[in-house]
Parts: structure tokens; sequence; C-alpha cells
């Protein structure tokens, strides 16, 4: 009995071990997920190798460490690549089973399980697995096959959602073999976009992204680009996407239309021979539909007039979405695919002429027999070379007019779209439908890509839909769109460029994130020039949201790769220390801590040295002179840097009487005396002694200026109701009051004053006293001006009105700091 009693005591021990054990690996895989993002590649594998082991053994949460784990495969670490994908093959591509049809199955069971809950950039990630597995043989076909019988649903226990995984994953391998989808084009056509996909949109759209796979021609080595893969625009491809648009515009209940027109729409464009004879007919027959529906509204105004005007909205939304997705893939058509066409035949009659004539020069060398011949030869291929430049330029041209003059302009079909566009946009009251005002202002922003002229004329209308549109996504999109039309047409949104950086402080989370995301992507692809309002995107490092302050701390990260940046940068300490700014000050330490220590240069320490120290004079209140004592003390000093520091004291020698200005400068000496070398402490030691002589002297003055201001006022209570007898000043008093005068006047002093140099300027004028002085500071610059009134100059009033006018037009004008003016509009559109 107690042989069974141990055995079982044993059993529940090890019972309670196995469960603990199990808890702690359920505890450690968000642990683990971390490591996936160290900078340490050992950390990584071994992260790796640890959820595979636990994916195994079924642990459950590791699950999510093997999605997350699926990003690493654009790692640029060569081991780190291979082990994802060497894990991805172990988990989904190795089953047990000994029926090749079987493991197939199995395979694109485990795939088609890969595609549940993921986001684009999952999608993204998994393509990339995939095409590493089509070219390594991993996925064969029999698997293949496999995905074509889920995909035209051959077994009875395939379902509608296997399916439409079974048509993303064969885009997918097409992605690495195109002959995958262009061997069964006509299965495609008919399976993907027959009657089933009249009902079911995500089989559609998994079907187009399929067909553009064959718009990809591939490269072939020591050859010129090959013939694109085009079909004629009577085909019944284009003919099944036409039938479901329009069968699918007035269906209210399926939610999915518009980004199946925006796929369709891209379909036809990189797979019609002719795409305008292709969209031009589907446009008009959406018009006509929508005409149709608004001659019923009106007709029957009475009977449910509110439900009627909703269709008739989401409908409108619709064809608007559709017109907008037409006119910008025309101008993708226009500039990439025709202009690529035309040089290809122009390369290929080159070769043509080029090998007729090297024929004709052989002939010519045999009869000549000297050099003369190879020199003429020579001479051909240059003029050739230049002969073609000035074809491409030539050919560029003529798209780029055929863009501006004729696709917005005259009697084309989309140049109708243009004023509805403008009646819609610039009439929120009239048009209050959500989704019809995303629409709108998408198509408008898309109309403006294709034209300069177009872009310009309604640029004031778009940021004022930016700044007062109440949906979080309309103006999310439209900073998505300013993005594309700044790199497009750099000098037109140029002087819009305070706009853009104004919605970094948005209400809403979504637009500071995109707007910050935008402005990365200019800045470091050198789109626009860092200037002072980059202080905008210094203050996202401290915002509440954590993924907002964290893509601020990548974008100084990798702007402090870029030359010097990081350190033309004073405005930014000129921004944040002003009031009118609203920074606290413990934000303000938070910003500059992360950001001087992308600061390592001692030369650019030594530069920013005297340039923060010839700010004091310019600072107006006490916060600013902390600020830039604080700046001072985040720097790395040199015995060079400290020899700035030595020579401009008397810019800061009068503020040193504030304790914490005192601390700040105390810290530079400790963090000195840590790393600094023998020879350099004599330099150190002068430096110490004057900060400790200034702040005693300070601290002295600080008491007797209180004492006689103590002592005045018992004088004045006691002296009070008496007149004062006339008395003759003493050679003191005397000589105080000059004393006093002359205060007066260092205080009013002109602060345009070099700044650069120690010496302290004349003293003024007595009795004339001057008005307050402005400052303005160009980011361009290191010249002697305010730095904390920088930046102020070409904004605009942010406290825009309730109604529909329009925001205020930059001039063309431009002051002599380069800084735009702002004028009010010459004419606002009526509601």
């Amino acid at each position: 009995m107690s042989t069974e009693v141990a055995k079982q005591q044993t059993l529940v021990q090890y019972l309670k071990n196995s469960l603990t054990f199990a808890v702690q690996v359920q505890e450690c895989i968000p642990i683990i997920c971390q490591l996936l993002g160290s900078k340490n590649t050992s950390d990584i594998l071994e992260a790796i190798n640890f959820l595979v082991t636990a994916t195994e053994f079924g642990v459950v949460a590791a699950d999510a460490g093997i999605r997350k784990m699926r990003v690493l495969v654009w790692s640029q670490e060569q081991a780190v690549r291979e082990a994802v994908t060497s894990a991805y093959r172990q988990l989904y591509l190795q089953p047990q089973g000994k029926n090749s049809r079987t493991l197939a199955a199995s395979i694109v069971r485990s795939l088609s399980a890969l595609l549940i809950g993921c986001t684009l950039g999952d999608l993204s990630s998994l393509e990339k697995l995939v095409y590493e597995f089509v070219k390594s043989g991993d996925i064969n076909m029999p698997v293949i096959q496999a995905l074509w019988e889920t995909f035209t649903l051959k077994s009875s226990s395939v379902s509608e959602q296997d399916a439409r995984a079974a048509a993303v994953l064969i885009s997918m391998c097409a992605s690495a073999e195109p002959n995958i989808v262009k061997s069964n084009l006509e299965v495609l056509v008919q399976e993907g976009l027959g009657p089933r996909a009249e009902r079911d949109f995500l089989l559609a759209q998994g079907t187009c992204q399929a067909l553009l796979k064959l718009a990809v021609a591939p490269k072939e080595k020591g050859k010129g680009p090959l013939e694109p893969f085009r079909l004629p625009a009577e085909h019944d491809l284009f003919k099944r996407l036409k039938t479901i648009l329009v069968q699918g515009l007035c269906d209210s209940t399926n939610q999915l239309w518009t980004p199946l027109a925006d796929i369709a729409v891209t379909v036809i464009f990189s797979l019609s021979e002719s795409p305008d004879q292709v969209c031009a007919p589907m446009l008009r027959e959406l018009v006509q539909a929508l005409v149709g529906l608004c001659d019923t509204v009106s007709q029957n105004a009475g009977d449910g007039a509110d439900d009627k005007s909703s269709s008739l909205s989401f409908v409108l939304a619709r064809v608007l979405s559709m017109a907008g997705q037409v006119a910008f893939r025309q101008a993708v058509f226009m500039e990439d695919d025709v202009l690529a066409e035309m040089k290809r035949r122009q390369t290929l009659a080159g070769e043509k002429r080029k090998t007729g004539k090297s024929d004709t020069n052989a002939s010519r060398r045999k009869s000549k027999g000297g050099p003369e011949g190879n020199r003429s030869e020579a001479e051909l291929e240059e003029d050739m070379a230049m002969a073609g430049v000035a074809a491409d330029d030539a050919e560029a041209e003529f798209v780029k007019r055929i863009c501006e003059m004729e696709i917005l302009n005259g009697e084309g079909l989309l140049s109708g779209f243009c004023p509805l566009l403008i009646a819609v946009c610039s009439n929120s009251s009239k048009f209050p439908d959500p989704e019809l005002q995303t629409a709108a202002s998408m198509a408008l922003a898309k109309f403006m890509i294709v034209s300069s002229t177009f872009c310009e004329s309604q640029l004031q209308l778009l940021f004022t839909l930016l700044e007062k549109a109440q949906s979080s996504v309309i103006r999310s999109n439209l900073i998505i769109a300013l993005g594309d039309l700044t790199v497009r047409f750099p000098n037109l949104v140029e002087p819009w460029t305070a706009h853009l950086y104004a919605r970094l402080r948005d209400t809403s989370p979504l637009v500071r994130k995109t707007t910050l995301q935008v402005l990365t992507h200019l800045i470091l692809n050198d789109m626009v020039k860092v200037k002072g309002q980059i202080s905008e995107l210094a203050v996202c490092i401290v915002d509440v949201d954590e993924r907002i302050a964290g893509l601020a701390k990548l974008f100084f990260h990798e702007l402090s790769k870029k030359s010097n940046s990081m350190y033309n940068m004073p405005d930014i300490i000129s921004r944040l220390s002003d009031p009118e700014i609203g920074v606290e000050e413990d934000h303000f330490q938070l910003i500059i801590k992360y950001i001087f220590s992308h600061i390592e240069k001692s030369k650019h320490c030594e530069s920013l040295t005297e340039k923060l120290c010839h700010r004091f004079r310019a600072s107006r209140t006490e916060r600013q002179v902390r600020d830039l004592s604080f700046c001072l003390s985040q720097l790395t000093y040199s015995e060079r840097g400290l020899s700035k520091l030595l020579e401009n004291f008397p810019c800061y020698a009068d503020k040193l009487v504030d304790g914490q200005i005192y601390t700040y400068f105390c810290q530079i000496l400790a963090k000195s005396r840590q790393f600094m070398r023998p020879e350099a402490r004599t330099t150190l030691d002068e430096l110490e002694s004057k900060l400790e002589q200034a702040h005693t002297k300070g601290m002295e003055e600080g008491e007797v200026a209180h004492k006689a201001a103590a002592k005045s006022s018992v004088v004045a209570g006691r002296n009070r109701g008496k007149t004062p007898r006339a008395s003759k000043k003493s050679k003191a008093t005397k000589k105080k009051s000059y004393d006093e005068d002359e205060d007066d006047d260092a205080e009013n002093e002109d602060p345009a004053i070099d700044e650069e140099s120690p010496i302290k300027p004349k003293r003024g004028l007595r009795g004339k006293k001057s008005g307050k002085p402005r400052f303005t500071l160009d980011s361009d610059e290191d010249n002697d001006q305010d730095l904390f009134e920088a930046g102020t100059e070409g904004e605009v009033d942010r406290d825009l009105d309730a109604d529909d006018s329009l925001v205020m037009k930059p001039s063309r004008r431009r002051s002599m700091h380069g800084k735009v003016k702002l004028i009010t509009p010459s004419a606002v559109l009526s509601p």
C-alpha cells in the first residue's frame, strides 16, 4: 500500500513540475519574440530555433513568434534569411505521408492557414518566402496542381475560402514562375472571373493579382528588353471585368467594389494593347447607370428620399473613385509603358542599323586597309549614342505634353469629371456623405498627379480639405497623396510645406503617424530640404503614441547618417524653446538628449558649442537660457571644445547667477575631467575658476540689490507725505547714475550685432529707446540672427473658419531668406 502511495505522489509531483515547466515556456515566448529584433545575429538565430522547436511540441503561444519571424526574410544578414526560410520549410513543407498527392494537399492546407489574419506587410513577406520555395523546388508541380484543383473547386471538401486562398497562393508562385498563370490563363478567367466572381469579389481580387504577374517581363542576361505580354481589347478577360463592375455598381451590400475596381483598372492598363478602348466604354456605362439612378431619385422625391439619396451618394462615390483610378493609371501607362515600348523599339531599330553599318564598315576597311576605317567607325558609334540621347529626350517630352494637354483637357472623357470633382470637394455641406467625400478627395488628388496645370489650380482646395476635413481617413489619405505630388511636382508643393508639417500636431494618431512616415520618406530621399520646421518631427519623439515616438527616433537615427544634416539645424533648439510652441521643459530635455546622442564628431561639437554660446545674448526668457545651458551640458568636449567655451565666456557669464544654469556648467566640468588629457587640465581649471567667480559675484550682487531694495522701501515709508528737498549730487551719486545709464543702454543695445565676436558692442546713445527688435533666422545660414525668433516668418494661421473658405494661398514671392510669404486668396469658391 505504501508503495502505491509513493508512486502516486511521484506521479503528482511529476505532473506539477510538467505544468510549471509548460507555464514557464508559455510566459517566455514574448521575451523570445523580442529577441527576434536583436542586433546580435546569434540571438536571432537561437530565437528562431527555439520557436520552431516549441511549435513542433505544440506550444500554442509559439505561433505568434512564427508569424513575427516572417518579416526577417528581408533581413540584410544572409544567415538570418536562410534561417527563416529553413524554419518555414521545416514547419510547413515537410509533412508526414507517403502519397505525393496527399503530401501536396497537406502543403496547400498549411500554406493556406498562413494567410489567415495577414496584413499587407505579412503578405509581402509570405510572397517572398513562396518565391524562394518555388525557385528552390520545394513547391513543385504536384503542389501547383493541387492549388489549381483547390481554386477550381474540384473536390467537394474544398470551401470558397480555400479557393480564395488558392488564388492568392497561385499569384505568389507566379511571381517566381509567370508561366504558371500564362499556361492556365483561360482557366483563371473562366473560374476566377466567371459567375462565381459576380458574388465573390475577394475571389476576383485574387484572380486579378495573379493576372498582374503576367505584366512583369523576365529579363535575360545579354539580351535587350523583351516584348511585354499584351492582350487585344476584345479579350474575354476585359469583358468579364467590365461585366462584374457594371453589375455590382448599385449593390450597396458589397463593400469590396472599390478595391476590385482599382485592381481591375490596373490589370486593364497592364495587359491590354489599347486600355483606353476598354476603360472608356466601361466608364460611360457606369455614368449612364448613375444618371439613371438620379432620374429615379428625382421622380420619386417624396418616397424614401433619404434612402435613395444615400444610395445615390455611394454610387457617385464609386464612379468618382473609378474615374480617379483610370486617370492615374493613364498617366502611369503613358510615362512608363508607352515610353518603355518606344525606347525598346528604338533600341531594336538601332541594333539593326548598327548591324548593317558594321557590315558596310567592314567591307570599307578591307578596301582601305588603314586606320581611317577604325576611326570613322568610332566616330559613327559616338554620333549614334548622341542621337539616341536626343531621341530619348524628345520622346519623354512628347509623353509629358500628352499628359499635360490631352488627358484632362479638350473633349476627353476624363475632362468631364473635373468640374464634378471640384464641386463635390468644395461643397461638403451639400455632399455630406463621408464615403463620397473620401472618394472625391482621393480622385481629385489622382487627377492632380496627371497634369501640373490642373495640380497648380487645385492645390489650394486640396490643402483646404487637409486642414478642414473632419474625417481622419481623408486627412491621412491626402497626406499620402501630397507625398506623391511632392515627388512629381516639387516646385509647386514647396510653398505649402508648412501645412504638411502642421499635420504632425493633428489630434488623430493615424494622421500624425502617416504624416511622419511621408515626411521621413521625403526628407531621407532628399525630396524636401531639412529646415527649421524639422523641429516638428523632433516633438514626435515624446508623442504619447509609442509607435509615433519610435518612428521619430528612427528618422533622426537615419538622418544622422546623412552628411551634416544633424549639425546644421540650430532652429530645432530655437523652436522647441519658444514659449509659443508649448514644449514642456522635461520633454525638451528628452528630445535634446536623444538628438545630441547622434553627434559624435568633435568638430561638430565644437561648432555647435560656439553657436549655442552666442545664442545666450539673444535669449529673451529664463527658460531659453536654461535650455541652452542644458544643450551645452549634453555635448562631449575635447580640448578645443573647452577652449570655445572659455573664449565665449562673456556671452553667458551674467547668466551663471542662476543655480540651475551653474549646475549644468558644473556637469560639463565633471564629465570633461573623466576623459580629458593632462595637457588640457590648465584650460579646464581656468574655466572652472571663471565659472565659480561669475557665480559667486552674481550671488553677492543679488544680495546687495535685495538689501538696497529693502532699504529703499523702508526710507520710502518714512518719507511718505514729505516734500523732498533739492540736494546737490555728489560724485558718487553721479557715478552711480552713470553706471545705471550704462546698464540701461546695455539692455537696449541692438541684438543684430556680430554674435560671433566675443567683443562687446559700444554703448548706444542715451535717451533713445529702440523698439523691441525682431529677429529671423534662416536654417541654411549660420549668421548672427536670433535663434529664438526663427521660423515664424512664412507660417500660416491655422485657426481656420468653420465654413468652406479656402486656406491662404502662398504667393510666389520670396523673402530675402527664402521663406514664402502668404497672402489671402483673391477668390473663394462659394459653397
